[in-house]
């Protein structure tokens, strides 16, 4: 076999046998086909492949336990960095990394690779950082660690975002199937994106992760890769065209500081499922229903010796919310590089949905985890439908993480904005909204916000040099859930936020599952735009400086409004009709932030005066934008 076909064979098999304290582990250097310098591993699981010149791109060799061909592509390989959404989704450029062997000597192997990032190649938000990427290989585990720093040499503060892009395939006709613990399930997607157990995922994307861990299997084969990442700073998945990879936000890059993290790559063999990883265990449950009965089969992989291992399970009925503990189980000291596998009876036969929860507990670790299941599949609810019993995958509280190196200060906290600025995500309906009036004489970015994906995404640190950001008729699906959390986070330091409504807005553009709603003073619901045929009048309720001397002789109208449902943080200034809220405003943090719930729909009946055509409605944008941005407007008279 050539050395550019085995170069591609992903399959990262283990042989049967624990891995003895005998084995080593080394490092050779030579040369490519093109004269490039290639760092060649040999681990007693796997030989690995690096490539400085190509972003320090690790390629895997198939193990003795057995070979699987893969295409045989450029741009195959593991460990790449990226720095975008669109970044992840495309071949990585291949940045030269710089190389140096911090240790080698027969135990253990570390190699850091690191570069300078550009604006060019890695956007505003980390121009001038210094990337450090080391690898440490221990001959007594059978996985590799990857830690990943971020220094920030310049000046100016950056923003530490970072994908991780990994573009491999196991099966030989790419059926890999993805493995992702999202608060409705693992879900187990194939690469056509069918989530199995229901409807399609509609993108390859997964913003809703609970736990930092994803894997890709090839079920038949048994053999994958897991990869176990900081769940705290975990942002979104990618699955899709051979490339399994995720993206972090660490948040704030000060001058001179430093952040870091870390995430491992362990090889599995004997899984048909995963459930659940992390740096001591990989672990699957897979339920087969049978003629009469119902199997449960339960894997286990410790990644280091850990003794005997204790299984404990119990089995969730959903329709009947009945819960049956299952006979324990007890591994005696099973081996490390291969699945130990045990099968277990379910109390009768499988009549709808289950959820097996499985308690493991060895000398060094003490873990719980659960899938749904229905017939063979990794079911999850159906969207806007009910199951008989609705479950949801708990999200595990987050702890709030500290990457930054000792004796760097605390992030500083955002200045108020100098000039009259506003980045304006512009929905369908806006042009009905007068907005250019109400920011008359200011600077004004302007993101097309279609229901499909905003035109243009904000770097972070751009976001924080606004005065003023508005969503006005916008779907939380056009936005990256990046672009969400550093609003928030622009909010929380002082930043204001305006938010406007339409047919794309509140409820019904998925605010709540998103992450809008947390910063908002109001809870949409799905379906929540209704319509008022003959119209409702405005009615002020608050002595406010937004309302304060408003005229409303004119009577404006309000023909469609969302129906919400006001936080107890919220201020009602504004309703439509007898108690339906139209203005609602509260302090979020240090920043402000303002709904206004009317649509401009409508067909006004003879003599009614529709809201975005009565002449106050720009003094009432304006007297909102002073009171979101007092140092940059005095109210209008």
């Amino acid at each position: 076999m050539s050395r550019s076909t085995s170069l591609a064979l992903i399959a990262l098999l283990f042989a049967s046998v624990s891995l003895r304290a005998a084995d080593s582990v080394s490092l050779t250097e030579g040369k490519s086909a093109d004269g490039q310098t290639v760092l060649t591993v040999k681990h007693p699981a796997f030989t690995l492949d690096l490539h400085p010149s190509q972003g320090g791109r690790g390629l895997l060799v198939a193990s003795a336990a057995g070979e699987l061909n893969a295409p045989d592509k450029p741009d195959v390989g593991f460990f790449r960095e990226c720095f975008s959404e669109a970044g992840m989704e495309a071949p990585p450029a291949n940045l030269p990394y710089q190389f140096s062997v911090e240790k080698n000597d027969g135990k253990s192997l570390v190699i850091t690779f690191h570069t300078t990032l550009s604006k060019e190649i890695a956007g505003p938000d980390l121009d001038g950082v210094v990337l450090k990427r080391t690898l440490t290989f221990d001959a007594s585990r059978p996985d590799i660690l990857v830690e990943v720093g971020l220094s920030n040499p310049t000046a100016s503060t950056r923003y530490a975002s970072l994908g991780i892009q990994n573009r491999f395939q196991i099966e030989k006709s790419g059926n890999d199937l993805a493995y992702l613990p999202t608060t409705r399930n693992v879900l187990e997607v194939s690469r056509s994106e069918l989530v199995f157990g229901y409807y399609s995922k509609g993108g390859k994307w997964e913003y809703e992760p609970v736990e930092g861990w994803m894997g890709v299997l090839d079920p038949t084969a048994k053999r994958g890769i897991v990869f176990v990442m900081d769940g705290n700073i975990l942002e979104s998945f990618y699955n899709g065209d051979g490339t399994a990879g995720w993206f972090m936000d660490m948040g704030e890059l000060l001058p001179q500081a430093a952040v870091a993290t870390a995430y491992r790559v362990i090889p599995v063999e004997g899984f048909s499922s995963l459930t659940y990883a992390s740096d001591k265990l990989v672990a699957g449950i897979r339920v087969l229903p049978q003629k009469g009965k119902t199997l449960a089969t339960l894997a286990v992989e410790p990644l280091q010796p850990s003794g005997d291992i204790s299984l404990e399970a119990t089995v969730l009925d959903v329709r009947s919310g009945e819960v049956k503990p299952l006979n324990p189980v007890q591994l005696e000291a099973p081996p490390t590089g291969k699945a130990t596998t045990k099968q277990i009876a379910l109390p009768g036969a499988m009549t709808g949905p289950v959820v097996v929860r499985v308690h493991a507990k060895a000398a060094d670790f003490d873990c719980a985890y659960e899938v749904m299941e229905e017939g063979s599949f990794h079911a999850q609810p159906i969207p806007n439908l009910t199951l008989a019993v609705e479950y949801r995958r708990q999200m595990p509280a987050r702890q709030p993480v500290r990457r930054v190196a000792e004796g760097v200060p605390e992030p500083a906290k955002a200045a108020g904005p100098k000039e009259r600025s506003a980045l304006v995500f512009f929905g369908l309906y806006t042009q009905w909204l007068k907005l250019e009036d109400a920011l008359k004489g200011w600077k004004i970015k302007i993101s097309d916000a279609r229901p499909a994906k905003v035109d243009y995404v904000p770097p972070a640190s751009e976001i924080s040099k606004y005065a003023l950001v508005v969503l006005s008729d916008v779907t939380a699906e056009s936005l990256p859930a990046s672009v969400i959390r550093r609003i928030e986070d622009y909010v929380k330091k002082g930043g204001s936020l305006l938010v406007m409504g339409g047919p794309y807005a509140y409820g019904h553009g998925r605010y709540a599952e998103k992450g809008i709603e947390a910063m908002l003073p109001v809870e949409g619901a799905p379906f929540d735009l209704k319509w008022a045929k003959t119209g409702l009048p405005f009615r002020i309720t608050n002595d406010h400086p937004i309302t304060r001397g408003m005229d409303l002789t004119a009577n404006p109208m309000v023909y469609w409004n969302h129906a919400v449902k006001v936080k107890p943080s919220g201020e009602v200034l504004m309703e439509a009709g007898d108690g339906a809220p139209l203005l609602v405003v509260q302090n979020y943090g240090k920043g402000k932030v303002a709904c206004f719930m009317g649509a401009p729909l409508g067909e006004p009946p003879n003599g009614q005066k529709p809201f975005w055509e009565w002449d106050g409605f720009v003094p009432f944008l304006k007297n909102t934008v002073a009171w979101l941005c007092p140092m940059n407007e005095e109210p209008a008279k």
